[in-house]
């Protein structure tokens, strides 16, 4: 049977940040879980182990890398909220993607196109402090999100001195944009290649949600589409759909398994 369940003492190593790490009680004894409270909402339940790393300490430090790797924030209109910024947050407000790019801008089939870094935290437990590969396509306002572990990620350890961070971080910066004119060939490629039922069947058995399809996928049609439109029809659908940040990640990750970047690491 449950006891009585309390607080402990909460850790205030992040209150500059309105963010605590609060043990859990059980009948006043210690338990081997703790909740993790920002601006007065208890937003998640971890296990004592956990190391809280804030999104605003990770927005930070994300920002001084990018200055050293030569990347500006990179203001897009936000999926969700439609406010405008380079960070992103879920609904909860648990999970964060900053944005970095470049300057200039790329064309792909007529198209702009631009290709810089995510830079992710969490404090929910579930996603861990990390960066990936960005890209945004300027005539529909549609990003795209690569998951880390499958193109040029890395998973940071919450622990450490920050400068360590810092450079890891640039670190991981330069090598994106490096191989981004793989990326951009990757796209490309995409643009010189027919849609073929062999890749119809492959983006249907992906795990994708069927709204999300555009309808000569659903139902193939005998008019000619090239992989580049279908890449794009189907990001636009995953951006501007009304699903929270972590699905839309969910999403493109399904996508990247059906029609997968090319690069060279």
């Amino acid at each position: 049977m449950l006891g009585e369940i309390s607080y402990g003492v909460p850790s205030d190593q992040w209150k500059q940040y309105d963010v605590f790490k609060v043990p859990i009680l059980e009948n006043g004894k210690a338990t081997r879980f703790c909740g993790i409270v920002h601006k007065g909402q208890l937003k998640s339940i971890v296990t004592n182990d956990y190391v809280l790393f804030p999104n605003e300490e990770a927005l930070r430090l994300a920002g001084e890398a990018a200055k050293v790797v030569g990347l500006e924030p990179f203001n897009i209109p936000h999926p969700i909220s439609g406010r405008h910024g380079h960070a992103l947050y879920n609904y909860k407000e648990t999970r964060m993607h900053a944005i970095f790019m470049p300057k200039g801008v790329n064309k792909v089939d007529g198209d702009e196109v631009h290709v810089g870094v995510d830079v992710r935290n969490g404090i929910d437990g579930l996603s861990s402090f990390g960066c990936s590969v960005f890209s945004f396509r300027g005539v529909c306002s549609n990003g795209a999100i690569y998951g880390y572990k499958q193109i040029y990620g890395i998973t940071a350890v919450h622990i450490g001195q920050f400068q360590e961070v810092i450079t890891r971080l640039t670190t991981v910066m330069t090598n994106i944009m490096d191989k981004s004119t793989d990326v951009l060939e990757s796209y490309r490629r995409m643009a010189r290649q027919q849609l073929t039922e062999k890749l119809i069947e492959k983006i249907k058995k992906s795990g994708l949600p069927k709204k999300v399809l555009p309808d000569y996928v659903t139902e193939p049609s005998l008019e000619p589409i090239n992989v580049w439109q279908t890449y794009n029809d189907i990001t636009e659908a995953i951006w501007h759909g009304k699903s929270d940040l972590p699905t839309k990640v969910t999403n493109f990750d399904a996508l990247h398994r059906a029609l997968p970047l090319v690069v060279k690491k």
